[in-house]
C-alpha cells in the first residue's frame, strides 16, 4: 500500500488514540460489571495491553515482523500467536472464575452479565492484534507471499482463539464431540464445568484456597503441565547461562520468542498474584512495589565483561600514529615525493542496518578502490550497530591472519568479506528478548528475593550477555578468535606496538554524559574530555564487548556496569548514539594524531620525501537524512565548505500526548539527530585542502521507498539491498542517496593521491 493511503495514521493517531481513551475510560464508568472483571482479572488484561504496546509501539520492536523469512519463521509466529492467545484467555477465565466461586464482593452481581464472559474472549485476541499492528506496520518489508500468508493465518488465529472461548462448551458438548470422544478424551479442556454445580463461599485456610485454584482451572492440571514444564525449562536455562534458548529463539525468530516469553512471565505471575490478592485481598500496587524493590536491587546485574587479569600496556593514540606510519603504510607512486595513503572511518548507529551497511562500505572500498587494510586503514571508530559491524570487521581482518603492513589477495579478500556479510546478517534479536523476557525479566518478578541474590554475587546471565553471545557465534568456526577474541591481545603485540587497524567504539557513560571510549590504545591525551574504558576497567575485553559497550539499545539491552578487577564501581555505559550518534569525535581524534604524527616524523626526518593524503570517511546510516541535508564534498577548488541545508523547523502538529510522550520523543530525536554535528565538523575539516579528503555514504530508502528498520534483524530483501555491489542498493531514481556518484568521486581522489 503506497505511504500517502497510511499517512493519515501518522497525523491522526493520537487523536484516535486519545478519542479510544476516552472511550475506554466512559465505558469503564459506565459498567460496573467492566470495572469488576477488569479489576479481578487485572494481570492478564495487563499483560494484553503491555503485548500490544511492546510490540508496536517503540521502533526497536515494532519491526518484527520484517525479520520473518521462510515457511518455518511463518508457521512458528502463527503458532506463538495462536498459543499465546490461549494462555491469555486461560489466566483471565481463571481469574474470573476464581472471583466468582470465592464470593467476593461485588462479584455476585455482576459474574452473570456480559463483560464477565466477554473479557477473556477480548484478551484472547490480544496477540494477534498485536502481530497484526506489526504486520501493517512492516507490510512494505516483507515478500508478498509471506504479508499475504501472515495475514490470512492471523485473521484465521483470531477467529479460532474467538470459537475456542465463546463456543468451547457448545462445541465440545456437540453431537461431532461426543463422536470424537470415543477416541479422545475432551473433558479436560471443560474442567471448570464442574463449577456450575457447585455453591460459591470463601475458603478458610491456604489448603482450601489452593484447592479451589486448581478447581478453577478452565484446563485440568495434566493438560497444562508439559507447557508450564517448557516454560520452566527456558526460564532455567536463560538464568544459569545456557546457549540453547537463544540457539532456539534464532531458529524460531524474534516475534515467537517474544510472545512465548510474555506467556511465561504472564503464566508466572497471573497464578500467585491473583491468589494472593484474592485470599488476602493485597492490593496490586503492593505487588507493583515489590517489583519495583527488585529492579532496584538488581538494576545492576549487567556488567561489563572483562578479563581477570590486568591490561597489558597500550600505547598513547600519538605513539600508535607513528608506529602505523612507519610500519604499517607503505609510501606509494613515483616521483621525488611518495604519499602515504591514509584511511580513517567512522560509522554511525543503527542497529542492523548499521552493521551491515558498514560491512558494504568497506567492501566496496576495499573492491572499488583498492583499500588494503593492514597498509591503509588506520582506525576504523563506530557506534551502536556501526560499532558491531566496525569489530566485526576488525576481528574478521584477524581471522583471515591479515596484519599490520601485509597485502591480502583478492580470493583470501572476497572469502573474509562474504563471511563478514553472512554473519551480521544473522538474527541478533531474539537471543537478547529471550534473555529479556526469561531471564531479566523473571529475576526482576522475583524482587526482594533476587535483590538479596544479587547482594550475595549471585548473577544470572543478562540479556546484553546474550546478544554478545550471538555475536561471537555467528563469526565462530573460521580461524582463531573472531568477536570472542580479546581486544588488546589480538591488536597489540607483545612490546605494545599495532598488529590490526584501531578499533574505536563510543558508549555513553550515563552518569555523566561523557563519550566513552573503547579502544586498543590510550585515548585520554588525545580526548581529555572522554571515558577511557580499557582503563578504567584495568583489564582487556573481547571484541564482542567493545561493541556492546556501544550498542545498549533501551529496554532491549541493558546499561552496562563499569567494575574493575578490585570490584570498584565507575557508573553505567548507555548506548554510544546519546553522545555521537556518527562515531565522528574518536575518528576525528585519530585523523589528527595521523596528521601531527607526519608532521613530527617529517621534522625528525625519519619520513622525508613522503606526504600524507588523508581519507576520512563517514558512513550514515540514517534513511531519514534526506540528500541535500548530507555534508558531502562537491567539485569546487580546495578550502571550500560542504554544502549543507541550514537547519529549519518543519511543519507539525503537536500530539494531545506530548505531555506523555515527549520527553522519550526528545530523547529519541537528540539520539537520531539528522544534521549531526560531529559529522558536519569532519566534513568541514577535511573537504579540499592539501592532503585531505572527506566522503560520506548514507542509507537510504530502498525499493518502492521502504526504509530498513531499527532493528538487530532485518530480512532478505532488505540484506540484499543493503549488500548491492558498488553501493548501488539504495541508489534507484527518486529514492538515490548517490552513493555510487560518491565512490566515483571518492576512487579519482584515492588514485590521483599517488600523481
Amino acid at each position: 500500500m503506497p505511504e500517502a493511503r497510511t499517512s493519515w495514521l501518522v497525523e491522526y493517531g493520537p487523536l484516535l488514540w486519545l478519542l479510544g481513551s476516552f472511550i475506554l475510560v466512559g465505558g469503564l464508568a459506565a459498567s460496573v460489571g467492566l470495572r469488576r472483571a477488569l479489576w479481578h482479572a487485572r494481570v492478564p488484561a495487563g499483560f494484553a495491553i503491555i503485548a500490544c504496546f511492546a510490540l508496536a509501539g517503540p521502533e526497536q520492536t515494532r519491526f518484527l515482523l520484517a525479520g520473518i523469512d521462510g515457511p518455518g519463521r511463518v508457521l512458528a509466529l502463527l503458532v506463538a500467536v495462536h498459543l499465546t492467545g490461549i494462555g491469555a484467555w486461560f489466566w483471565a477465565r481463571w481469574s474470573l472464575n476464581l472471583a466468582w466461586q470465592a464470593a467476593l464482593p461485588g462479584v455476585e452481581e455482576v459474574c452473570a452479565g456480559w463483560w464477565w464472559r466477554a473479557l477473556p474472549r477480548i484478551v484472547a485476541v490480544a496477540p494477534a492484534v498485536a502481530a497484526l499492528l506489526c504486520l501493517f506496520l512492516a507490510r512494505r518489508m516483507l515478500p508478498l507471499w509471506v504479508a499475504l500468508t501472515l495475514l490470512v493465518g492471523l485473521l484465521l488465529v483470531g477467529a479460532s482463539l474467538v470459537a475456542l472461548a465463546a463456543f468451547r462448551r457448545s462445541v465440545l458438548r456437540g453431537r461431532r464431540a461426543r463422536r470424537m470422544g470415543r477416541f479422545l478424551n475432551l473433558e479436560g479442556v471443560l474442567a471448570d464445568e464442574a463449577l456450575q454445580f457447585r455453591k460459591p463461599q470463601r475458603p478458610v485456610g491456604t489448603r482450601a484456597w489452593l484447592a479451589l485454584a486448581r478447581a478453577c482451572l478452565p484446563f485440568d492440571l495434566p493438560l497444562i503441565r508439559p507447557l508450564l514444564a517448557a516454560f520452566l525449562l527456558a526460564i532455567i536455562g536463560v538464568l544459569i547461562g545456557a546457549e540453547w534458548p537463544s540457539i532456539l529463539a534464532q531458529t524460531f525468530g524474534a516475534a515467537p520468542t517474544a510472545l512465548f516469553g510474555l506467556a511465561a512471565l504472564l503464566t508466572l505471575l497471573a497464578a500467585p498474584v491473583g491468589l494472593v490478592a484474592a485470599a488476602w485481598r493485597w492490593p496490586a500496587m503492593f505487588f507493583l512495589l515489590l517489583l519495583i524493590l527488585g529492579a532496584a536491587g538488581v538494576t545492576v546485574n549487567t556488567l561489563v565483561r572483562h578479563a581477570a587479569a590486568p591490561a597489558p600496556a597500550r600505547p598513547e593514540l600519538a605513539a600508535a600514529a607513528e608506529h602505523w606510519l612507519q610500519h604499517c603504510a607503505v609510501p606509494e607512486g613515483e616521483g621525488a615525493e611518495k604519499a602515504i595513503r591514509a584511511v580513517v572511518v567512522a560509522n554511525a548507529g543503527g542497529a542492523s542496518r548499521a552493521a551491515l551497511w558498514t560491512a558494504a562500505v568497506m567492501e566496496a572500498l576495499e573492491t572499488q578502490l583498492g583499500l588494503q587494510p593492514g597498509r591503509h586503514l588506520f582506525a576504523i571508530s563506530g557506534i551502536s550497530g556501526g560499532a558491531l559491524g566496525s569489530a566485526a570487521y576488525v576481528a574478521t581482518l584477524d581471522q583471515s591472519g591479515l596484519r599490520c603492513g601485509a597485502v591480502q589477495e583478492a580470493a583470501a579478500r572476497d572469502a573474509r568479506l562474504k563471511r563478514l556479510r553472512e554473519g551480521l546478517g544473522q538474527d541478533f534479536l531474539a537471543p537478547p528478548l529471550a534473555g529479556l523476557f526469561l531471564g531479566d525479566g523473571v529475576w526482576r518478578v522475583f524482587g526482594p528475593v533476587s535483590a538479596v541474590a544479587g547482594w550475595a554475587g549471585l548473577w544470572p546471565a543478562d540479556r546484553s550477555v546474550r546478544l554478545e553471545r550471538a555475536w561471537e557465534a555467528a563469526f565462530a568456526g573460521a580461524g582463531e578468535g573472531g568477536l570472542a577474541a580479546p581486544l588488546l591481545a589480538r591488536s597489540l603485540a607483545p612490546d605494545g606496538t599495532l598488529r590490526l587497524p584501531l578499533l574505536l567504539t563510543g558508549g555513553t557513560h550515563q552518569e555523566s554524559g561523557r563519550l566513552a571510549v573503547t579502544a586498543p590504545a590510550d585515548l585520554r591525551g588525545a580526548l581529555p574530555e572522554a571515558i577511557d574504558v580499557i582503563a578504567t576497567l584495568g583489564a582487556d575485553l573481547p571484541f564482542s564487548v567493545a561493541a556492546s559497550n556501544s550498542a545498549r539499545f533501551p529496554y532491549v539491552t541493558a546499561p552496562g556496569l563499569l567494575r574493575d578487577r578490585e570490584g570498584r564501581r565507575f557508573g553505567q555505559l548507555v548506548d554510544g548514539g546519546y553522545h555521537d550518534n556518527q562515531g565522528a569525535v574518536a575518528a576525528r581524534a585519530a585523523a589528527e594524531a595521523l596528521a601531527q604524527a607526519h608532521a613530527r616524523l617529517l621534522q625528525a626526518g625519519r619520513l622525508a620525501g613522503t606526504r600524507l593524503e588523508l581519507f576520512v570517511i563517514q558512513v550514515v546510516s540514517d534513511p531519514d537524512i534526506a540528500r541535500e541535508e548530507l555534508p558531502r564534498c562537491g567539485p569546487l577548488p580546495p578550502g571550500f565548505q560542504p554544502v549543507v541545508q541550514p537547519a529549519a523547523v518543519a511543519h507539525s502538529r503537536p500530539s494531545p500526548l506530548d505531555f506523555l510522550t515527549s520527553p522519550v520523543g526528545a530523547l529519541a530525536a537528540v539520539r537520531g539527530e539528522r544534521a549531526n554535528g560531529g559529522a558536519l565538523e569532519m566534513a568541514r575539516r577535511y573537504c579540499g585542502g592539501a592532503g585531505q579528503h572527506f566522503a560520506l555514504f548514507a542509507l537510504g530508502a530502498g525499493t518502492e521507498g521502504v526504509k530498513p528498520p531499527l532493528s538487530w534483524v532485518l530480512n532478505a530483501a532488505v540484506r540484499r539491498d543493503i549488500a548491492a555491489a558498488g553501493l548501488t542498493g539504495f541508489d534507484r531514481p527518486g529514492s538515490s542517496q548517490e552513493n555510487a556518484a560518491e565512490l566515483e568521486r571518492l576512487a579519482r581522489a584515492w588514485q590521483a593521491a599517488l600523481q
